[in-house]
């Protein structure tokens, strides 16, 4: 169970794949699909903050200015 919970499936999801086979599949392609869009939404964050890592402001820096 513990290896479902860490795929993301809630209780009850895991309650519904071990019951129903026709179900499992679908909420098999369910979960890929939310964790295929999770992927695609961090590497899009990823993508827009890492060139701009280099252009951070060192620690302190405001703090002298006031």
């Amino acid at each position: 169970m513990h290896k479902f919970q860490q795929a993301g499936l809630t209780l009850t999801e895991i309650g519904e794949f071990q019951r129903d086979r026709p179900r499992r599949q679908a909420l098999i392609r369910s979960k890929l699909g939310e964790i295929e869009q999770r992927m695609i939404d961090l590497d899009h964050a990823h993508q827009l903050m890492a060139p701009r890592e280099q252009y951070s402001i060192p620690p302190n820096t405001l703090d002298a200015e006031h």
